[in-house]
């Protein structure tokens, strides 16, 4: 059973931007985030103080997010440069 995805609306809105400025990645994003909600394990857990999160590289670009196993949710937090992501 697939996990279910919430996205906040701040973060929402920046992907319908992304979707205008770089149909591509917003490509990427969408294939990488149906791969999360089947196994969001696949990508690498973060350490120290950012413990908790989850993030995957798409192109130059982060995804972090938090799994709750409770409600089978996937929340993502961010999406942004690598050079202003952590």
């Amino acid at each position: 059973m697939p996990y279910s995805l919430f996205v906040p609306n701040k973060l929402q809105k920046e992907l319908n931007k992304l979707r205008r400025r770089d149909l591509a990645t917003h490509r990427q994003l969408y294939r990488k985030i149906g791969q999360l909600l089947i196994n969001p394990r696949i990508a690498d857990p973060m350490r120290s103080y950012l413990k908790g999160i989850w993030h995957v590289h798409i192109g130059p670009f982060v995804l972090e997010y938090t799994i709750n196993e409770e409600i089978r949710q996937v929340a993502l937090k961010s999406f942004e440069h690598h050079d202003y992501s952590y």
